[in-house]
């Protein structure tokens, strides 16, 4: 993995106010839900060698900058059940995403969205994506 994501896919939400990535965009991987999701894939000596060697900008006043912040929040996602950016990357935005592999490879599928409308809802949408991404593992 590099230390950035690169959206494979993208399907925007019917709402008039909504985030909408680009395909083929990227992102840095360590204030990108998705890219947590991906770290959480590596094991810990990969995951450290990669982060140690990012520059690790501050992107809002949010932004998680040291490895050690980086590695704390990648624990507690896994506990909880799901990977976020809580406004670390874009100030009012929340992503929340989950890893599954296909075919051997790692791959993470996110929701993200104003934070007004995806933060009271995060539980519920957090089980949807664990649960998509099972639902697409077991077919593969």
């Amino acid at each position: 993995m590099r230390a950035r994501v690169v959206y494979l896919e993208v399907l925007s939400a019917p709402q008039s106010i909504r985030y909408s990535a680009e395909l083929g965009e990227t992102r840095v991987a360590y204030a990108n839900s998705m890219g947590r999701a991906l770290l959480s894939t590596l094991s810990p000596v990969a995951r450290r060698k990669l982060l140690d060697e990012t520059k690790l900008a501050p992107l809002t006043d949010a932004t998680l900058t040291t490895v050690d912040a980086i590695e704390e929040e990648l624990g507690r996602s896994a506990v909880r059940g799901w990977y976020g950016n809580l406004g670390e990357s874009i100030p009012d935005l929340v992503g929340l995403a989950w890893p599954l592999r296909i075919g051997g490879e790692a791959y993470a599928i996110s929701v993200a969205g104003p934070r007004y409308r995806v933060e009271p809802r995060i539980e519920e949408i957090a089980a949807m994506l664990r649960s998509a991404c099972l639902a697409i593992e077991h077919k593969n």
